[in-house]
């Protein structure tokens, strides 16, 4: 504890690193939304009777593109975080 304290008291800019991480980290979960409702949004709208909102129902390609694009969003802030 001595020794981390030491560094950390040497090296004050390590204390910028986790905060500027999760700032990139929360911009790319920002763009991630934006991309995401746009591809929730790729499909056919089917509307019920009595119901205002419509349920869209999607083919097996935008299926798979919601799981990766999922994918993506994990590995991309683990690897920000770890960066």
């Amino acid at each position: 504890m001595e020794a981390a304290s030491d560094f950390v008291a040497s090296n004050l800019r390590i204390i910028i690193l986790p905060i500027l991480s999760y700032l990139i980290a929360f911009v790319f979960f920002i763009f991630w939304v934006m991309c995401a409702v746009h591809i929730y949004s790729i499909g056919t709208p089917e509307f019920k009777a009595r119901s205002f909102i419509a349920n869209i129902v999607w083919d097996q390609k935008v299926r798979y593109m919601i799981w990766y694009f999922l994918f993506g969003l994990f590995w991309v802030v683990a690897y920000i975080i770890c960066l």
